[in-house]
């Protein structure tokens, strides 16, 4: 896609100057989220929903990661203790 110079020169000046830890900031949450899905999703196997997932996540809203972790952790414990996990040594699609 294109992108104007006027763009480019505003995000530049964004991340450069007016708020350089901008950029750093969504850097860290994608890669928790990512990580975090990918997580669930090894430990719930095939009961894995992506749709649940977004809605334990989102509907906290803004939380600093570390708490956000702790409520996902304890979703995870709780689905797991009521056999919503895959076996052992499964994961989804059949990936190790």
């Amino acid at each position: 896609a294109f992108v104007s110079a006027a763009d480019v020169e505003t995000e530049t000046l964004r991340y450069s100057t007016d708020i350089p830890g901008q950029a750093l900031g969504y850097r860290i949450g994608q890669r928790w989220f990512q990580e975090s899905r990918e997580r669930a999703a090894r430990t719930l196997g095939p009961a894995f929903d992506v749709r649940e997932f977004h809605t334990l996540v989102l509907d906290h809203g803004d939380l600093p990661l570390s708490v956000l972790q702790g409520e996902l952790d304890a979703s995870l414990a709780a689905r797991t203790a009521s056999g919503a996990a895959a076996p052992a040594g499964k994961s989804p699609a059949g990936k190790p």
